[in-house]
């Protein structure tokens, strides 16, 4: 099914390109992306490809927090596509994705646009059907609403990992068998003591080297992915080389020789991503159906707020 973009986006062209289905038309399921990724066309691109590759049409609708001011992207670009998620607060959302963002060192009060994004959290308890925080912003999510604190690693956790899927059967994973790989690009942590201490979150996926991967909160209609399963096959080679241009150091990303690409091009997690998005997707519209079924036609007319889909 296509994905709905802006026809001027620079990730539309890419993706027809690609045989992607894209469309301008208003589309039934309306998913909001919070972007605080440095490079934000990457970022656009590949979301939208793997939304676009699941089964059902979505419309997405680029945001940021107020109190937000990117660097690294031309003021252009977010006039024309973007808008402050405060705008659209009246509106609801059938899906939420919040991006990581290069803060992670920094206590989360720190940051500049804590207090939008804290509202954020709260915002979509109500007005989100499901929710899926990456990388740091789940870190920030789990902070705000169960009082998780991150912790630094000794040293950037930097390539691909296997981690280790224990998923009783729960449909945000279904398919992904006993271990996917993920690209993992971070320079903090969670403890998994921590999380076990609460009632509401179930962990999905963990490495042994790398920690927790993703977990779901049953009572909050969310997910957390501390790694990038949207991450395109050279995005950890292009940090790499980034971080070398600014002095960093920033060793070469792990494990990368050990996994090649395949015929098309495609990365070694690419399997893994579109079954994870199309498990988020495909639960995000079951979700929109159950919710608009009128009466009388022998089926629940409005799901609650905190039921996730089998």
């Amino acid at each position: 099914m296509p994905i709905v973009l802006p026809r001027e986006l620079p990730a539309r062209d890419v993706l027809v390109g690609e045989g992607v289905a894209v469309t301008a038309h208003e589309a039934p399921l309306k998913v909001a992306l919070v972007n605080l990724m440095p490079q934000k066309s990457a970022t656009e691109r590949q979301f939208a490809r793997l939304l676009a590759h699941s089964p059902f049409a979505v419309d997405l609708t680029l945001l940021l927090p107020s109190g937000y001011e990117p660097k690294t992207t031309g003021h252009d670009h977010l006039k024309r596509f973007y808008q402050r998620w405060e705008d659209v607060a009246h509106h609801r959302f059938d899906g939420l994705i919040v991006t990581g963002a290069p803060v992670e060192l920094l206590p989360f009060g720190a940051v500049t646009y804590w207090h939008s994004l804290a509202c954020l959290f709260d915002w979509a308890d109500d007005h989100v059907g499901l929710s899926l925080y990456v990388c740091w912003a789940a870190q920030a999510a789990l902070f705000h609403r169960h009082g998780i604190l991150k912790e630094a690693l000794p040293q950037k956790a930097f390539g691909l990992y296997p981690q280790d899927v224990d998923n009783g059967g729960h449909w945000l994973v279904r398919g992904l068998g006993g271990r996917m790989t993920t690209p993992v690009s971070r320079h903090t942590t969670v403890d998994q003591r921590a999380i076990d201490d609460v009632d509401d979150l179930v962990t999905l996926a963990a490495s042994d080297e790398t920690g927790p991967c993703l977990l779901a909160d049953e009572q909050r209609s969310a997910a957390y992915m501390f790694n990038h399963l949207e991450y395109e096959a050279d995005t950890l080679w292009n940090e790499y080389r980034r971080d070398a241009r600014a002095g960093l150091d920033t060793r070469q990303p792990d494990n990368m020789k050990a996994h090649k690409r395949d015929a098309l091009g495609r990365p070694p997690w690419w399997r893994d991503s579109r079954l994870f998005f199309d498990n988020w997707v495909g639960a995000m519209a079951r979700r929109r159906c159950a919710t608009i079924v009128p009466h009388g036609l022998g089926r629940q007319s409005f799901a609650p707020r905190h039921h996730l889909p089998c």
